[in-house]
């Protein structure tokens, strides 16, 4: 039976052998590169069931976490970078027990974000009290819609107090100091579209305040001749700065009026109501002029700084502070010992004086007076040095010639004032 297969022979040396040359090439071909595409799409075909089981673990560990600590943490960073201004207020005693509050403040939020507060109540502290907040009262504040920069308005409200005596050091620090600290704090709920989350709300902001009155001034008095039923022989006008943005409402306050260390008189003002600037308020009360004379050596000792310049300095210092006939305590026990001097110009107070005497038949016995500026004006009294040559001596000696106390008092106007306004002006 002939070969099925030829018989294989190598080719001659320097043949080329082109089967050999075919089968090379066949082996040597490169592989198929895949795109990244490719290849990622290859890769998640193999591995998908991976990728979701991941993702569900992830999303149920991260949006517990986003909702509870994440939009909070947000919220809470957005209050506590707020700034809490006090624009303006009031604070005015009702009672004993009771104040009335309003105040308008504003919230910052960022632009594009609304933010809907829940109402919440709003206490009032002293933040530098040790050992915790002790609230010495609180307003309630309803919800509010926070877009932006937007103005708060708590409207006035009847509030009653808390610890009095966080009340009695806001209340001094107030009235003393030339600014004070409004600390405040609260607990509510923001609204982010339907994320809701817990906020506290902490801040202290500082005013201005009182500054005990300074530039508190004597407008004007008068001696009330005969005096009338009640007693009051002096009526004027007082001038009270109020350096705060608060209104402060003070209810019928009564003050003493001093000389030194002496009590010389009192004053009282009727619904002392002082907003922001300068207010002008009348007052009516009682001089003591037999206190005057008989304290007279004392009270001149302690106008001598004063009478150089041309001043006479008067004191007042709280004596009582009461709404509707009730004192309220809050207020005594921090106006009750404070102290304030005004100075007044000697030319006003006795061109005031003078202009006083009035009436036929007065109560109060003008001799004193008369008496009085003869002890003071006469050539060894205090002011004697500021009169320039005039001879009150002779001019109060005519009362032998039948002058009466009034007429006398009323020649010393002209020519008093005269020589004082030379010195002085």
């Amino acid at each position: 039976m002939g070969e099925k297969y030829q018989k294989f022979t190598f080719p001659a040396s320097g043949k080329k052998d082109t089967g050999f040359e075919h089968l090379e090439n066949v082996n040597s071909a490169e592989p198929v590169k895949l795109s990244k595409r490719a290849k990622a799409k290859r890769h998640l075909k193999r591995f998908w069931f991976c990728y979701f089981l991941g993702g569900i673990i992830f999303l149920a560990i991260f949006l517990p976490l986003f909702f509870l600590k994440i939009i909070p943490a947000i919220a809470q960073a957005i209050v506590n970078n707020t700034d809490l201004p006090i624009y303006n207020g009031s604070i005015k005693a009702i009672s004993n027990d009771q104040v009335l509050i309003g105040l308008q403040t504003a919230l910052d939020v960022p632009a594009g974000l609304t933010v809907k507060l829940d109402g919440f109540e709003l206490y009032l502290y002293n933040s530098d009290t040790q050992g915790g907040i002790s609230p010495y009262t609180s307003v309630d504040l309803p919800g509010q819609s926070v877009n932006g920069h937007t103005v708060i308005q708590i409207a006035n409200q009847t509030v009653n107090i808390g610890n009095r005596t966080e009340l009695n050091k806001w209340l001094t620090k107030t009235v003393y100091n030339k600014t004070t600290d409004i600390s405040v704090t609260a607990d509510t709920t923001a609204h982010l579209g339907a994320i809701k989350a817990a906020i506290h709300l902490q801040k202290t902001v500082r005013i201005d305040a009182l500054n005990k009155l300074d530039g508190v001034k004597l407008e004007s008095v008068r001696v009330v001749l005969p005096p009338e039923d009640d007693g009051t022989n002096l009526i004027g006008n007082f001038t009270l700065p109020n350096w705060s943005p608060l209104t402060m409402g003070l209810g019928n306050l009564t003050f003493n009026a001093w000389a030194g260390d002496t009590i010389i008189g009192n004053v009282t003002i009727l619904n002392v109501e002082l907003p922001p600037g300068n207010s002008t308020r009348s007052f009516r009360g009682q001089i003591f002029i037999d206190t005057l004379i008989q304290n007279l050596g004392k009270i001149i000792s302690s106008q001598a700084s004063a009478i150089t310049t041309g001043n006479i300095l008067v004191g007042i210092s709280g004596n009582s502070s009461t709404v509707d006939g009730e004192h309220i305590s809050y207020l005594e026990d921090v106006l009750n010992n404070i102290r304030i001097d005004t100075e007044v110009p000697i030319i006003q107070a006795l061109g005031d004086l003078l202009d006083s005497v009035s009436g036929e038949d007065p109560t109060l016995d003008l001799s004193g007076i008369v008496g009085l500026l003869g002890q003071l004006l006469g050539s060894d009294g205090p002011l004697s040095g500021i009169l320039d040559g005039l001879n009150l001596t002779q001019i109060i000696s005519t009362r032998e010639l039948g002058r009466s106390d009034k007429e006398i008092l009323k020649s010393l106007k002209g020519p008093l004032l005269m020589s004082l306004a030379k010195k002085h002006f």
